[in-house]
């Protein structure tokens, strides 16, 4: 029979031998999500599209897309998209900002960010507006329009349903709203925001024959130079130059330069073409020939410089991704080689654990076995003495004292008595000899 305590310990041994084998795979510990990076990344993207290096920007987004997690950064994530987009539609690559934009549309299905959407939905917007898809550019910035937003985004999603209308010659639809956000005192209160309603609307009356729309225009212009965005000053001049062709061709030139002239700055080929060709119907000999040149020259190359824009951008994006796969190959090859040492540390801790349990199980059956053997020794002495106190106690103690009672009872001085006697006296000696043996 196997003692309580023996069994105690092989119970303790088998959970100890049991936590053993769970702990055979190594458990890799989450790695803690690199925030601080990626707004590193995303600040150097911001810097350098706000100098317009446009190629250093994408690296930067790029890199800075590719270090996020969707589902842990999605703001960070989407924010990332919408530039890398957005640098793709300003340099002409529309179909390649509508791939980049759809690369966020799984994330914005999760997040209730308005914003985020916001970003992408204009985008998306954009591109369609500017491939003269005007169905999916109406319903992408309706969809904008339906997030609840700051007045800014809102008023900038109308502003673009406005725009949409104006390409698709349906001014007075595109009044309807415009109109009505003129009254609204946070488009009163942001300079940017109301010049460019109030040049949309001055436009849409010059296309609608309205009087007002000089006055409109010029108050416009008027803004934006006091703000000295270029940007916005392109459409302005360009505006007035369309305004003054018919009636006044040298202020229409002027201001046809004025358009040609910052949208060089700004690299904007779509802006110098049409500036190029309202110089060209308001110009005559020399300056004809240079601007119709010009025209050409620009028009050829435009293909050109922008598929050179899309292969370098589309580079980057794959230089980009190998390196990251590089990295994550690499950081892969390196967890796995961690976790082949670490079993093969456990095999070795297990091997080392199972011989010192047998050693110990051994161990203990030889003590058990020792004691048992010692036990039974006892045992049999115990029974040895046991046997000669019954023979004490049932033989030897009643032939004395049967003897005894005869010596008290019987007159020793007979012969015969005498014989009696010693007949008793060697019958308890040979007892006690023989117990004795």
């Amino acid at each position: 029979m196997i003692p309580k305590k023996l069994y105690l310990l092989f119970f303790i041994l088998l959970v100890i031998f049991t936590q053993s084998c769970k702990k055979e795979l190594p458990v890799i510990p989450e790695k803690k999500s690199d925030l601080v990076e990626i707004k590193r990344l995303i600040a150097l993207g911001d810097d350098y599209f706000e100098s317009s290096k446009y190629d250093s920007s994408y690296y930067y987004f790029d890199k800075a897309k590719l270090a996020c997690d969707p589902k842990k950064h999605p703001k960070q994530y989407v924010y990332a998209i919408s530039n890398l987009a957005t640098i793709q539609q300003n340099q002409g690559d529309f179909s390649g900002s509508e791939t980049t934009a759809m690369e966020a549309m799984p994330i914005l299905e999760t997040t209730t960010n308005p914003n985020c959407k916001w970003s992408i939905y204009t985008i998306l917007g954009i591109n369609y507006l500017n491939t003269f898809d005007y169905y999916y550019a109406l319903y992408y910035f309706n969809s904008a329009l339906d997030l609840k937003t700051d007045g800014y985004r809102h008023n900038g999603a109308l502003n673009n349903i406005a725009l949409t209308y104006m390409e698709q010659e349906e001014y007075q639809k595109a009044l309807t709203i415009l109109l009505p956000m003129t009254l609204d005192n946070k488009v009163k209160n942001d300079p940017t925001e109301n010049s460019r309603i109030i040049n949309n609307i001055g436009h849409c009356y010059f296309k609608t024959g309205n009087p007002k729309s000089l006055d409109f225009l010029t108050k416009s212009l008027k803004i934006r130079t006091q703000l000295k965005n270029n940007w916005t000053l392109v459409t302005s001049f360009y505006n007035l130059s369309l305004f003054y062709e018919k009636n006044s061709p040298n202020l229409s030139r002027k201001y046809a330069q004025l358009s040609y002239d910052k949208s060089t700055i700004l690299n904007n080929v779509d802006i110098r073409l049409e500036s190029l060709k309202l110089l060209i119907r308001n110009s005559s000999g020399t300056s004809l020939k240079k601007y119709s040149l010009n025209y050409i020259h620009i028009n050829d190359s435009i293909t050109k410089v922008r598929q050179q824009a899309k292969n370098q951008f589309a580079k980057m994006k794959y230089d980009s991704k190998k390196g990251n796969d590089e990295i994550l190959q690499l950081k892969a090859q390196k967890d796995e080689n961690a976790l082949e040492l670490q079993l093969q540390k456990n095999t070795t801790l297990n091997l080392y654990f199972i011989v010192g349990l047998l050693l110990t199980i051994t161990g203990f059956i030889y003590s058990y076995l020792v004691e048992k053997s010692k036990r039974g020794k006892i045992k049999t002495s115990y029974d040895t003495e046991v046997r000669i106190a019954k023979k004490l106690h049932d033989e030897l103690a009643n032939d004395v004292y049967q003897t005894m009672a005869f010596v008290e009872t019987q007159d020793l001085s007979s012969s015969h008595n005498k014989e009696i006697l010693l007949d008793n006296l060697d019958t308890i000696y040979s007892r006690t000899r023989n117990i004795s043996k």
